[in-house]
């Protein structure tokens, strides 16, 4: 059986899928591969029905029993996720698992998680649909922190788990900007990979990504947000450019490539 697998399931081996295991191993490793993802359900739902709204061909009775069942528990699963206190309904094994790795079933413990890299409880806490978007006093979501460390594996799982690429912190600045900041040039290509991104988006004060990588003199992460087509002309609300950032403090490089565009 695999591990992350039955972790997922709570356990429940009535319902873990042994004859999918065994004989339609590329169906069993994309449903691996999206059980702590939102895009499980859909996949299954599509195994079931297919175009002419019949029951598709190809699975033996057996087998198609194990997808049935696969598809009402992780429905049950999402519908958890819709409910107004998701900490609430950890499942009592996922509860223990996480206090043997010293967390709780709440959001403070979730971003001790994320804050730490603790990938075990990550899991967990990802395969229960709990609130992506919590946040700390800072008002900085499980995202914000990824991005702004560098963290590139744990901002990918993210991102693909739904986090909001566009969420605030309390002064108005998303994860792309703490990335820029941070200099954290991976990062920002991967979340400049994604379509929904705003990529001059302004902060309470009017703050750019992009001037915010000027501050630090990043020029990596400047080469990186030009190229993504950013608005050099912008202002902040003291009326500052990235350009006026870049030459007060003597980013001369930066302040070359920003008067090309």
């Amino acid at each position: 059986m695999n591990e992350r697998l039955l972790k997922v399931l709570d356990g429940k081996t009535d319902i873990y899928p042994n004859i999918l295991e065994a004989r339609f191993q590329r169906v069993f490793n994309k449903i691996v591969e999206l059980c702590e993802t939102k895009l499980i359900e859909p996949y299954l739902l599509d195994l079931m029905v297919d175009n002419s709204g019949g029951v598709r061909q190809g699975f033996p009775p057996e087998a198609a029993s194990e997808i049935v069942n696969l598809e009402k528990f992780f429905s049950t699963l999402a519908a958890r996720r819709r409910t107004k206190d998701p900490w609430t309904n950890i499942p009592e094994l996922k509860r223990i698992e996480l206090e043997k790795l010293g967390f709780t079933n709440n959001a403070q413990s979730f971003l001790k998680a994320i804050q730490t890299e603790n990938y075990d409880a990550i899991h967990i806490f990802l395969s229960c649909g709990i609130d992506l978007e919590v946040k700390d006093e800072r008002g900085w979501t499980p995202l914000m922190i990824a991005a702004a460390n560098g963290m590139e594996k744990l901002t990918q799982m993210l991102i693909h788990n739904g986090a909001r690429l566009m969420a605030k912190d309390v002064n108005g600045f998303t994860p792309l900007h703490w990335a820029a900041f941070m200099g954290m040039a991976n990062t920002v290509e991967l979340i400049l990979s994604r379509d929904v991104v705003d990529i001059d988006s302004q902060s309470k004060y009017k703050w750019t990504p992009l001037m915010q990588a000027c501050t630090k003199g990043s020029l990596p992460v400047c080469q990186l947000l030009v190229a993504a087509g950013v608005n050099t002309e912008l202002t902040n609300s003291e009326g500052v450019t990235a350009m006026n950032i870049a030459t007060s403090k003597g980013f001369h490089e930066i302040a070359q490539l920003l008067s090309n565009q």
